[in-house]
């Protein structure tokens, strides 16, 4: 779903596991590639929300 470089250089990716419907992040050394690929639109219907951030405590919350 979504890969990130740690401050240690290393990679981290998030995978949907269909199973459990579950989304695990896990190290790039962890993982084998079964060569399937599918797109953004399989998990996401383009619809997002607004949040408002609190500068002082960092807390969002939905924006109505």
């Amino acid at each position: 779903m979504g890969a990130a470089e740690n401050d240690a250089g290393e990679w981290v990716y998030s995978v949907y596991i269909f199973e459990s419907e579950e989304c695990w992040e896990v190290m790039e050394a962890e993982l084998s590639s079964t060569g399937k690929k599918m797109a953004r639109e399989d998990f996401y219907d383009g619809e997002s929300i607004k949040v408002i951030v609190d500068p002082v405590t960092g807390e969002g919350k939905r924006k109505k």
